[in-house]
């Protein structure tokens, strides 16, 4: 069969996020019929395109050859291979205008796998109701992700929650909410899916979603992804998440956030010699008066950094810290409050998002 180079390369892009970084089995490219098809075990993915051949391959290998090269168009065709025990086995032979290639048949042991993704890929599909995914939903979905624990060891921790039109990411830490997901998941069951999951397909700009009882399917013009929903309880998030909150009025512009970067850099913990340096214990302090507010960070080998705004506060002065991790993107709108009868902090961002984090003690 012959085909576009780049159009093969959109094509694998769509199917690398249904490909394990540490499984050898679920590495395979099934290149079937009328389609070619990705599982890690967990999702899948198939991209419907027309091709006459059948072959499981390598998909690192295949990915990493079809990028280098630089024809427009190539060839892609079965072949019979001998290895020096004399052994025939089949192979794909990717050709070109000056080069070729060839990859031997990647059989793994496992029978049929490439039947056994396309029934999975069927099953509840009847059974869903579609819903348009806009690209503001998803941009508003990763940004949610970017508030959750990143070493939360609690399966709450891990998995997106999707309630009644709204979305949900919370651990023992911090509680994240998006508003007006565009009645997405409008429904009364509550709908969830890993974090880690809905990270690989948000690669993909697809733009529609149908839900059934236990999975969703993820589309984009010829490209389906499949997702499977978990099933744990998941206890009431929401009154932790409607705090009547004192508004510490703050003038947030660009030159602010400038300078909690600077903080950040400054905060960062250093580690011996070989050690990865990592944000995730690394704090901001905030003192709060009724005239200013002071941004402080300091790391253990005794670098220390501050910067000050003018605020508007009404209450006894307070300090608390916040994890670095937990301190928004840059963004237009970010309001800043603080409850004193749970202790927490809650940042609203663009009316859209709320995130209530735990405060950190100036001593602990």
């Amino acid at each position: 069969m012959k085909i576009n180079r780049k159009e093969l390369l959109k094509y694998m892009d769509y199917l690398a996020v249904s490909i394990s970084t540490t499984n050898f089995v679920h590495q395979q490219l099934f290149i079937e019929k009328d389609r070619m098809l990705t599982s890690d075990g967990i999702t899948c993915t198939e991209v419907l395109v027309d091709t006459d051949i059948q072959i499981p391959v390598n998909f690192k290998a295949i990915y990493a050859y079809v990028k280098n090269i630089k024809d427009e168009e190539i060839t892609l065709e079965i072949i019979s291979k001998t290895d020096k025990s004399g052994v025939v086995t089949e192979a794909l032979q990717i050709k070109g205008k000056r080069r070729k290639s060839t990859f031997v048949s990647m059989n793994t042991g496992n029978g049929n796998y490439a039947e056994t993704i396309m029934e999975v890929m069927q099953e509840n599909e009847a059974n869903s109701n579609e819903y348009t995914l806009e690209k503001e939903t998803m941009e508003d979905l990763k940004l949610l992700c970017k508030f959750t624990h990143a070493k939360s060891t609690t399966t709450l921790g891990k998995v997106l929650i999707f309630r009644k039109g709204q979305a949900f990411v919370a651990s023992n830490i911090i509680m994240a909410k998006l508003d007006k997901v565009n009645n997405l998941f409008n429904r009364e069951e509550d709908i969830m899916i890993y974090l880690d999951d809905f990270k690989k397909v948000s690669k993909n700009a697809f733009d529609k979603v149908r839900v059934s009882n236990d999975v969703l399917y993820f589309n984009k013009e010829n490209c389906t992804t499949r997702i499977p929903t978990v099933q744990i309880t998941v206890p009431d998030i929401e009154p932790h998440l409607e705090l009547t909150p004192t508004h510490i009025k703050m003038p947030f512009s660009h030159e602010l956030y400038t300078s909690i970067d600077e903080l950040k850099s400054t905060a960062k913990k250093s580690l011996p010699m070989g050690g990865d340096v990592t944000e995730d214990t690394s704090i901001i302090y905030v003192d709060v008066t009724s005239r200013k507010t002071t941004f402080l960070s300091e790391n253990n080998t005794g670098g220390a950094s501050e910067v000050s705004i003018p605020c508007v506060f009404e209450g006894d002065d307070i300090s608390f810290g916040l994890r670095i991790m937990h301190i928004p993107p840059l963004q237009d709108e970010f309001k800043i409050y603080y409850s004193t009868e749970k202790g927490t902090i809650i940042m609203k961002l663009e009316d859209k998002f709320t995130v209530v984090v735990c405060r950190i003690s100036r001593d602990s």
